[in-house]
């Protein structure tokens, strides 16, 4: 498996905007980040009844800079950078984020980051187990 997953933490706030659009939003982009890098939607928990999980994947269609403030009609507050996604699908369930570094021993789940990178060897792993399979359009 070529390629780089980026693994994007969405607040219960903000994720049913994302998904919607197959858009997401940020202050600061993850380095390596280009179209056709593939997105994990990490749905960060909320309260105590959803535990934080990655529900959705998307490959980057673009990336642009908000200059029109369309986040701001969107999640209602402003980000700098908006990014466009194709392909949008949802996992046929969702897969703890706590199972993601069961290859290489990272934890994802640790943290206040906003995204991370997914290791290679975890992204192969997790593309060869059932976790993987996606919903039929």
């Amino acid at each position: 498996m070529e390629g780089v997953a980026v693994i994007l933490k969405t607040s219960p706030a903000t994720i049913g905007s994302v998904l919607h659009r197959a858009k997401h939003a940020t202050d600061k982009l993850p380095i390596d980040l280009q179209v056709g890098t593939l997105l994990l939607i990490h749905q960060a928990a909320s309260g105590s009844t959803t535990p934080p999980r990655i529900t959705h994947l998307m490959k980057v269609a673009g990336i642009r800079r908000d200059l029109s403030d369309e986040t701001d009609k969107i999640w209602g507050r402003h980000w700098d950078w908006i990014i466009d996604g194709e392909g949008l699908r949802e996992f046929v369930r969702p897969i703890p984020i706590g199972r993601l570094g069961t290859a290489s021993g990272k934890n994802y789940g640790q943290g206040a980051q906003k995204f991370v990178y997914l290791e290679t060897v975890d992204l192969v792993d997790l593309a060869r187990s059932e976790l993987f399979a996606l919903k039929p359009i």
